[in-house]
This record gives structure tokens, sequence and C-alpha cells, in this order.
């Protein structure tokens, strides 16, 4: 996913191409709504951002082979408004905050409250980045 410029060519390196996410639609909807995500930060100011980066190299890594997408989108959202410090205190945000991408599976929790939780990342995305 990395890519880089070369110092001879200045042309960028693909690193990793995640293949998996082009064989499944749903997975590759899943990829292109973190990328939309994050280019809409890259219009905000936020550019250049290694952890930013990382963030969503470690999402595309686990969208390859999520049985959940829904919990890694959400997983992902709530790690990017943290990091971008407009993510309020809510205890029920702390498991997710505190866990890596790749553990968005073991989260087990009602549809309710997956929705209470998705509602009001939705709701900070709209309010700190617009239309996306």
């Amino acid at each position: 996913m990395k890519a880089t410029h070369s110092t001879a060519s200045s042309k960028p390196i693909l690193i990793r191409e995640f293949p998996k996410l082009r064989t499944n639609y749903e997975r590759l909807e899943g990829a292109l709504y973190l990328l939309r995500l994050v280019h809409k930060l890259g219009q905000q100011g936020t550019v250049d951002s290694p952890d930013l980066f990382n963030l969503l190299g470690n999402a595309l890594a686990a969208a390859e082979n999520s049985n959940n997408l829904e919990n890694l989108k959400l997983h992902f959202e709530l790690k990017l408004l943290s990091a971008q410090g407009v993510l309020p205190h809510d205890d029920a945000f702390i498991p997710w905050l505190k866990a890596g991408l790749s553990m968005h599976e073991s989260f087990k929790i009602e549809n309710q409250q997956r929705q209470r939780l998705m509602n009001e990342a939705n709701a900070h995305l709209k309010h700190y980045l617009g239309t996306f």
C-alpha cells in the first residue's frame, strides 16, 4: 500500500496492492469508503501524516479478510476521529480505541448498539469533514 517517490525518477512506487480487495465488491466498496474519508481529510489540510497513512494501510489490510466490514468501518471511523482530536469522550468508544484494527471482528455488540455508535461516528464525521 505504501507509495513512495523514487529519487531517481520521482514516480510513485506501489509497495502493496491489496489484491483481495478487488475480488469482492463489498470489500472494494468498503475500501473505497475508507479512501474517501482520508481523501476528505487531505482536502481539510491533513497531509503527509504517517499515523493516518498507517491507519489506512492497516484498515485496507484488515478489509482483505474481514467477515465484518461494518465493524471495520466503525472501528476506522472512531480511530480516525480520535487521531484528529475531534471524538468526544464516550465510554463505549474506549475498547474500540484501545484495540488495533485487526481486532474489529472481536467486538460482539448488538445491532442497536452498533447502530448508535455508527450514527454518532457519522455525525462527528459530517460535522468535522462536511459531506463525504
